[in-house]
């Protein structure tokens, strides 16, 4: 019985691999054009599905909470738009932050980072608006002002006055989203042309279009070989058997030559 159970559930372990194998085994490209649209269809796949995956969770988020900024796994993304950190932060990068915890808040008002060079990642609202976009500057200070509020001072690294160091600038320390954490290279730009109609036809429609129709045609291919195949093996075995039917012919015909001579003999 133990033995018995043992082997059941060996048999039902193994039965999904097998399965997968067998898929695998009857499914798997067999010519240059099949594989090389299943190849490209995988890399696409993989390439647009996380893609697809961000931006449809920023959007949502975005949406829901529009007071804060979205984040994908503690992550928030940014497209830089001002090349006031250059030649560090490029415009077109995309710049990612780390969110912001309570820890660190207490560490930023412990002073623990004051002159650090560290680069933080803030909103920086619009005028007379609940409007906001992202910045990232590098940190100078956490101090209380006068009013006993707490803020931030920062600044750019791009000088546009040589007579004159990169201005300054005050925020509230409740405005602060995250530590930069780094960037990608005109990767924000790409970003911010596929999340426009245009970009999603060109990178992501017309990329999986082509690569529906390419597995299409391989499979055709396929199929088109596989139908070849078997003509070619139907003709085979209709050769064979006629050649047996004309060797068995032949032999008939001889052994009736011979059963004619011998009764000539008698």
């Amino acid at each position: 019985m133990d033995l018995e159970k043992d082997q059941n559930s060996q048999s039902l372990s193994e039965k999904p691999e097998s399965k997968l194998k067998k898929y695998w085994q009857n499914n798997k490209p067999t010519t240059k054009a099949s594989w090389a649209g299943f190849i490209i269809g995988s890399v696409l796949i993989l390439l647009m599905i996380p893609v697809l995956i961000v931006n449809f969770t920023i959007i949502i988020k975005g949406l829901a909470n529009p007071d804060e900024a979205p984040s994908v796994f503690g992550i928030t993304p940014r497209m830089v738009d001002s090349d006031s950190m250059e030649p560090e932060i490029m415009v077109g990068d995309l710049v990612f932050s780390k969110n912001i915890t309570d820890e660190d808040i207490e560490a930023l008002k412990n002073g623990d980072y004051n002159g650090k060079n560290v680069y933080i990642t803030y909103k920086e609202y619009k005028q007379n608006s609940k409007d906001f976009y992202l910045v990232t500057h590098i940190l100078q200070k956490v101090y209380q002002n006068e009013n006993g509020e707490w803020v931030i001072d920062t600044k750019g690294l791009k000088n546009y006055n040589p007579n004159k160091p990169a201005p300054v600038l005050t925020y509230d320390l409740d405005d602060v989203v995250g530590f930069y954490s780094g960037r990608i290279p005109k990767l924000g730009s790409f970003a911010k042309f596929v999340s426009k109609p245009l970009g999603t036809i060109l990178c992501i429609i017309l990329p999986l279009s082509l690569f529906v129709i390419v597995l299409l045609l391989s499979l055709k291919g396929d199929n088109k070989g596989e139908q070849d195949k078997t003509k070619e093996l139907e003709a085979e075995i209709a050769r064979l058997k006629a050649l047996a039917e004309q060797q068995s012919n032949t032999s008939m015909s001889d052994s009736t030559e011979e059963v004619e001579e011998s009764q000539k003999g008698k």
